[in-house]
């Protein structure tokens, strides 16, 4: 590429104007290891009803640069997105991204820049392809195109809007305690510690109001009949509500401190486009365990152990 293309890229990128995408660099003249990784990939669907707008992202590697720092920026590389309607002859509309974290498949060996948009900027629009592009400000702004989505599919990139009905959803909470009946828990204020006491309450705290707040007033578990180990709840979530929530287990009558450890809180997501979710089975264990061993039939999903169990003023 000539220094008069050099320079007529820089000068159309400091107004702002949106630059062909043919003819001014080919993969063979690629001056970056690695561009891609883009989202949201080629046939992705943006729900309106669920979200606020569209989020960008690009990955850049360029060995000996973006690998130097495991938290920084590698200076002198940016990114950018363009977009238009799909089918349009329009000029592409252009935004920078900004530096957004260090990530990539080996470490974070990668510079990974976001561009968040609020869905009002494809008012009217039903279709959108995209590109996404380093800049290379050490190199005359060179301009290299991700090569790919996270799907691994080249660009462009298209993704659609589509607007679903939200419901209320009625999620299931399944917890196993696993025979345990001699789980040792909060210190008793004598030098020992209280016993797991499955014939009291066990109960959900979590992160929004349905679930107490984290409180101690958050739903209580009821025993199946038929497994004393097996305790299920199901709670109803408005629909618009919070999409990732949080939540632990409280034990022995729902007590204060009878709270699974900081830190290590479960957490699931809602699009609330489905009336009834059924969470994959919890575990309490006071010791690490092979989840194949529940006593409530079949492999949870993920286990938590009791040993992180927590309290306030000096319980641990």
């Amino acid at each position: 590429m000539n220094r008069a293309i050099h320079l007529w890229i820089r000068a159309a990128l400091a107004v702002g104007f949106a630059l062909p995408l043919a003819g001014l660099w080919s993969p063979a003249a690629a001056q970056f290891d690695f561009v891609g990784d883009a989202s949201p990939s080629g046939g992705s669907e943006i729900n309106t009803t669920v979200s606020d707008s569209v989020a960008f992202e690009v990955s850049v590697f360029d060995d000996g640069r973006t690998n130097l720092s495991s938290t920084e920026r590698a200076p002198g590389i940016g990114a950018l997105v363009r977009w238009r309607e799909k089918g349009s002859s329009a000029d592409f509309s252009e935004a920078e991204m900004a530096f957004d974290r260090k990530g990539g498949p080996f470490g974070p060996n990668n510079d990974i820049f976001r561009l968040s948009l609020p869905l009002s900027t494809f008012a009217g629009v039903d279709s959108v392809e995209w590109r996404a592009f380093a800049v290379d400000s050490t190199a005359g702004n060179l301009l290299q195109e991700a090569s790919q989505d996270k799907n691994g599919s080249p660009p462009p990139f298209v993704f659609t809007f589509s607007g679903v009905l939200l419901t209320d959803v009625d999620v299931t909470f399944q917890l196993c305690t696993n025979g345990i009946d001699s789980m040792l828990t909060k210190f008793d204020g004598e030098g020992g510690r209280e016993p797991f006491d499955p014939s009291l309450p066990i109960c959900i705290a979590g992160s929004t109001s349905e679930l107490g707040s984290f409180g101690t007033e958050g739903p209580v578990l009821q025993r199946d009949g038929n497994n004393p180990d097996y305790f299920t709840a199901t709670v109803t979530f408005p629909d618009g509500g919070a999409e990732t929530i949080k939540y632990k287990y409280r034990v022995n009558g729902c007590d204060l401190f009878e709270l699974e450890g900081i830190g290590n809180d479960r957490a699931f997501t809602l699009d609330y486009t489905e009336a009834a979710v059924t969470l994959p089975l919890d575990l309490l264990d006071d010791v690490e365990s092979d989840p194949a061993s529940s006593t409530c039939g079949g492999t949870p999903v993920k286990a938590s152990t009791w040993s992180g169990i927590k309290a306030v003023y000096g319980h641990r």
